[in-house]
């Protein structure tokens, strides 16, 4: 009996734990059922939703969209506890359909009432869409297709999207919109250069336009003698707002950038833009590690060499943009950018001949540039301002005297030539005009003067 006691008690135990499994199996099956029921739930209320949003029904169409959302966000997260469960990938394609379904009816409505536009709430549903769709894709069987369909349509709204923005100069939306086109096609592992180009174009461009708005701020806050304390700071604070957003606008071209410079976009371009980016944000640090990183792949790159340039002339460092600029020019000797920066440089340090001959050089390899132009004739001008005075300061009956009056004419003479040359281009530029009538007056040429006058006057 005792025997037979102990073999019941074992019958019973390994009876208990088969009910046991029979249970958990049995739970797993209803659980993977329901949440099927609630992916086909979700289904049902999304396709609800192109009904509402084309009787312009938006606040109806977000309600729906909304319920559909609550019904796949308990399916997805029963997904990622289950990844070897059969037919997820629909799942996640429909996670994905009614995120990116949200950030349209977002969109329609923010169309409606543009001040009320809930930008972090759009971002978080676009991401949230484009994680479901790379997750999804990785380990989709039947549904691989569909999601590529989505993600490639999803593309396509934001790429609309983007230029919309552009062509209306909303810089940073565009740059928005370009970069969420490249990841909807990130997630299905294709690399679109033209989207993330685009947008790092379109940052680049909005911290442009940011650096512009500072600037008439930026000269009142400067206007000393005539600010009282209230009012600089009002304006500084400005400024700063301002600053701060081009250095945002810069940083996000630069992200845009690098996903280019990883896939080696046209060899160094991708880095030599993020670094461009970079040194635009006053992130030197960053720009420098950028192109450093370029150049082990592409040594002696000269788009990596002019720009290590600008980096250097943007940190004001213009020892380092000297030595810089001549490892350019000697890759690249017939390169009219780099003797402007050199000129540039040499004129900022005043010294005069050395400016000149580099400034000249430029011309001569590009004789229509108008920034050359006007660079050479700004340089003559000032020059012969300065060797005006060097004559006055000589001693009475000094023979250099003459001498260095004859150059300081024949400069300004110069500089009339350059800058005229200029006007051919730029024949409304206020500043250039008054320093023409001016410089001619001084000539003694009184008509010239008066002609340069009275253009001036006009504008």
């Amino acid at each position: 009996m005792q025997f037979m006691h102990l073999k019941n008690k074992v019958t019973m135990k390994m009876t208990l734990k088969n009910v046991g499994l029979v249970l958990g199996l049995t739970a797993i099956s209803f659980s993977g059922l329901a949440q099927k029921n609630k992916v086909t739930d979700a289904a049902l209320e999304y396709n609800k939703i192109d009904g509402l949003l084309y009787k312009q029904d938006f606040a109806g169409a977000k309600a729906v969209a909304t319920t559909a959302k609550e019904y796949i966000d308990e399916s997805y997260e029963w997904a990622k506890a289950n990844p070897t469960e059969k037919k997820i990938d629909k799942i996640y394609y429909y996670k994905g359909k009614i995120y990116t379904k949200l950030v349209s009816i977002d969109i329609a409505m923010n169309a409606q009432t543009p001040e009320n536009i809930n930008e972090e709430e759009i971002t978080a549903y676009f991401n949230t869409a484009i994680t479901a769709y790379d997750e999804g894709y990785d380990l989709a069987n039947k549904y691989k297709r569909d999601i590529e369909t989505s993600a490639k349509e999803t593309a396509g709204i934001m790429s609309f999207m983007a230029n919309q923005l552009y062509e209306a100069g909303e810089y940073g939306g565009a740059g928005e919109a370009f970069e969420m086109a490249g990841k909807c096609f990130s997630a299905i592992d294709i690399l679109d250069s033209n989207y993330y180009y685009n947008a790092g174009l379109s940052y680049r461009n909005a911290g442009d336009q940011a650096s512009k708005e500072a600037e008439p701020h930026k000269k009142i806050a400067d206007m000393a003698d005539d600010l009282d304390d209230e009012m600089r700071k009002e304006k500084l604070e400005i400024v700063k707002s301002y600053l701060d957003k081009r250095d945002e606008m810069y940083k996000k071209g630069a992200r845009a950038f690098e996903v280019l410079a990883k896939a080696d976009y046209r060899g160094a371009t991708g880095a030599v833009l993020a670094a461009s980016c970079y040194a635009g944000a006053k992130d030197f640090e960053k720009a420098h590690a950028t192109l450093y990183a370029a150049e082990k792949k592409f040594p002696g790159n000269l788009d990596i060499l002019k720009q290590r340039v600008d980096v250097y002339l943007a940190q004001e460092n213009d020892e380092a943009a000297m030595k810089a600029l001549d490892d350019a020019i000697a890759a690249d000797p017939e390169n009219a950018v780099l003797y402007y920066s050199i000129g540039s440089i040499q004129m900022k340090l005043e010294n005069y001949e050395e400016a000149e001959k580099a400034l000249m050089k430029s011309l001569e390899l590009d004789g229509k540039n108008v920034n050359t132009q006007y660079q050479l004739g700004a340089l003559l001008y000032n020059w012969s301002g300065v060797l005006a005075v060097e004559a006055k300061n000589l001693p009475l009956g000094d023979p250099n005297v003459s001498k260095t009056e004859q150059k300081a004419d024949q400069k300004m003479k110069d500089a009339i030539k350059y800058l005229e040359m200029y006007l051919e281009s730029e024949p409304n530029d206020k500043y250039v005009l008054d320093n023409l009538y001016k410089a001619h007056y001084k000539q003694g040429n009184e008509e010239k003067s008066k002609e340069y006058k009275a253009r001036l006057d006009a504008l």
